[in-house]
């Protein structure tokens, strides 16, 4: 008969105890004694962690031979005591100032602490008491925790000779739902016996094998003897249990469990008892599936935010009726947006470069737009700015969050700031003018290698490429005129000497767009004479 005196406030220590006899028989009114020892394990409970030992006494109740009483164990003084450890720390054993006392210390030298080894204490050469009862055994701890000393009791029964109950189990100790389970013993004439389970109570005095009703879980059963010998009553008490196959999922997962949004994900599980397994989708959804994945390609699906999906175990009774397991959430966790790239290259467009690629990359997104439009999760567009232009990268999110990123590029283009006239005498006589302005943001490369186009008035005339000179280059703005041969060109301001409300654009003709109109209000003969034509 093993007890377990299992750790409360009274103690410290757990003790688990052991009997030779088991369980204990009360010595014969004639004839030899019983002999018998008892044996405690000492080891400190996990959720204490360690304790350490200054001493423990163990005082076991002994009586008078010749006025024996049921709460004696012993009816002699000579018990022999002993100690170890399953570790390598060392203990004694003495005895106390009273018959049956017995304190364990830590050896001279040792820390006595308890953490995860057991100590064995046994005591030796016990004459059991002749009178049938229940002796209690008392232990005072004195340990490093708090409220020292601490004490409790642990029963231990003396039951009549010829007294045995041994052999509880169950003949099938696995059985299908709705089965039943036939349960065993032996056990001596001189005692009752009470099969207890649930919350019924069975008297099974007169036999030694009983068939449960149907089963539907498992299920614990007590099989509890009692001896009565002049007025004394003693108990024991052994279990057993029955288990029904009641389904359950041992194992569960998607594979992957971190995904990008719509990816395809294998499902797996592995079940135990079951018939099938329900895969609950969300609040109404329901896909039966086999006990285990089988063969290949495995359960596949894509994972959708926001959605529960959850897997329950069925197993099917012999009556119709369906058992079910708990139910386990599958985890699934979508990757975070991540815009890793928005830029353009060049970062600047100028003359030289007129145009610029603007390249993106985004991750795990559900959607991307690219000016407003739907585009793939990376890519490039070739863009032709003619002014700072503002680009917007939006990516969409599996929840519906949308994440922006912005991107900047500034426009250093060719500007015409400023126009006006001079007045000449032509070559062949004729009074015409320049055209002088002045330039930002050029290169010298980019104006003499141009196209200009001069509107005048309504009328719009284009030049050849060697008509434009810069005369007076600067940092960043240059001075340049544009001159008119009759020969080869439009006489535009031929013969023309009042240009008062006269309307002139200008522009570059090449990949920027757009006019600069310039209004001239007057005329300014700087010189006159024989234009260079």
């Amino acid at each position: 008969m093993t007890q377990t005196q299992t750790a409360s406030s009274d103690v410290v220590l757990e003790y688990a105890v052991r009997t030779d006899p088991s369980p204990l028989e009360a010595s014969p009114a004639s004839g030899p004694p019983t002999s018998a020892w008892i044996e405690f394990e000492v080891s400190c409970p996990p959720e204490t962690g360690q304790a350490t030992v200054a001493s423990i006494a163990f005082n076991l109740p002994v009586g008078d031979p010749s006025a024996p009483d049921s709460s004696d164990l012993a009816q002699n003084k000579n018990i022999g005591p002993s100690v170890s450890s399953s570790g390598p720390d060392l203990w004694q054993v003495d005895t106390g100032l009273s018959d049956g006392s017995f304190i364990v210390r830590p050896a001279a030298g040792q820390s006595g602490v308890i953490a995860g080894q057991t100590i064995t204490v046994t005591f030796t050469g016990i004459v059991v008491s002749a009178v049938v009862g229940t002796a209690e055994i008392g232990i005072v701890e004195q340990t490093d925790q708090p409220d020292q000393p601490r004490q409790t009791t642990i029963e231990v029964a003396k039951f009549p000779q010829g007294f045995y109950a041994s052999d509880f189990t169950a003949t099938t100790p696995l059985i299908d739902p709705g089965k039943s389970a036939t349960l065993t013993w032996s056990g001596s004439d001189n005692a009752t016996f009470t099969l207890m389970y649930q919350d019924q109570t069975v008297d099974v005095t007169n036999v030694r094998s009983w068939a449960s009703p149907q089963l539907y879980e498992t299920t614990t059963f007590t099989l509890r003897a009692k001896a009565s010998v002049g007025g004394e009553t003693v108990e024991l008490d052994a279990t057993t249990t029955v288990d029904v196959a009641a389904p359950d999922i041992v194992m569960y997962q998607f594979s992957p469990d971190v995904i990008d949004y719509n990816q395809t994900v294998d499902l797996v599980w592995r079940s135990v008892c079951a018939t099938g397994v329900y895969l609950l989708i969300g609040e109404s959804s329901k896909v039966t599936l086999g006990p285990e994945p089988t063969g290949d390609p495995r359960e596949r699906l894509q994972p959708q935010y926001d959605v529960e999906y959850r897997l329950q175990a069925f197993r099917t009774a012999s009556d119709g009726s369906e058992i079910l397991s708990p139910v386990y959430s599958l985890a699934i966790t979508f990757n975070p947006l991540n815009i890793s790239t928005f830029t353009a290259d060049p970062a600047v467009v100028d003359a030289d470069h007129p145009t610029t690629q603007i390249a993106w990359n985004v991750e795990h997104a559900q959607a991307v737009t690219f000016k407003g439009k739907t585009v793939s999760a990376s890519g490039t567009s070739m863009e032709r700015p003619t002014d700072n232009t503002r680009f917007e990268l939006a990516a969409t999110w599996v929840d519906g969050t949308v994440t922006t990123k912005e991107l900047t590029v500034p426009v250093n283009c060719v500007r015409i700031e400023r126009c006006w006239i001079v007045g000449v005498t032509l070559g062949n006589g004729e009074i015409g003018a320049v055209l002088m302005f002045t330039v930002d943001n050029a290169t010298s490369g980019v104006v003499s290698g141009a196209r200009l186009v001069v509107e005048f008035n309504g009328s719009s005339y284009q030049t050849s490429d060697t008509t434009a000179s810069v005369d007076h280059p600067g940092a960043s703005k240059w001075w340049c005129s544009l001159k008119w041969d009759a020969a080869n060109e439009s006489p535009i301001f031929r013969n023309t000497t009042d240009f008062s409300g006269a309307q002139v654009s200008v522009h570059f003709d090449y990949a920027f767009d757009g006019f600069l109109p310039v209004s001239v209000t007057g005329v300014q003969l700087d010189y006159a004479g024989t234009a260079a034509v």
